[in-house]
């Protein structure tokens, strides 16, 4: 399967590669330098790929926050090509002393959205994914947020992240949910196991 095989983006009309880039090993403990990291992007995009999916806290720690999404800026800048580049990125987490912690406060949520569209350079994110529930918060407190961040403008489309089958169901009623990103690996096989 190739990046020319082309995958429906939820609804939103849109169409992307079925291989997209993954920012995060480019910003975390044992990165690559930038200029490697700006490589890799170059030839991912020069390949087709044409979906990138980030973080705010694809970073070091707290005091880094946006490094990937900035990356991921500047390779699209240098790049400068013409196709159309779908931009994933997340909110709902934070990086204090390196650790990963969760965050689903509306008012957290709306900080760090405004904090990547400065990182991304853009006035409207194409796709913003909670990034993981925060079990000390009420879940529809975090999607009431998001859908508010779509109703403003300030996000194209809604997705979640490392959420169950109820989350799912309960975000789906408060705003359309477009994508859901789940832990699935050879290592990680639980959700095939608990849906």
């Amino acid at each position: 399967m190739g990046i020319a095989n082309r995958r429906a983006l939820g609804s939103t009309g849109w169409s992307v590669g079925a291989v997209g880039l993954g920012g995060m090993p480019m910003s975390i403990q044992g990165r690559p330098s930038e200029e490697q990291s700006l490589a890799t992007i170059d030839a991912a995009l020069e390949a087709g790929g044409d979906l990138i999916d980030t973080a705010d806290v694809y970073c070091l720690d707290d005091g880094d926050l946006g490094h990937n999404e900035r990356l991921i800026r500047e390779g699209l800048r240098q790049w400068g090509g013409d196709a159309r580049v779908i931009v994933a990125t997340k909110g709902g987490c934070t990086r204090p002393g390196g650790r990963w912690d969760t965050d689903g406060r509306p008012s957290h949520l709306r900080a760090a959205c405004e904090r990547s569209l400065k990182a991304l350079g853009v006035e409207r994110i194409d796709l913003y994914q909670l990034h993981a529930p925060d079990r000390r918060v009420p879940f529809e407190d975090s999607v009431g947020e998001l859908a508010r961040l779509r109703e403003q403008g300030k996000v194209a489309h809604v997705g979640l992240s490392n959420v169950d089958v109820e989350q799912i169901r309960a975000a789906c009623a408060i705003v359309p949910v477009q994508t859901v990103q789940n832990r699935l690996s050879p290592q990680d096989v639980r959700p095939l196991r608990d849906g």
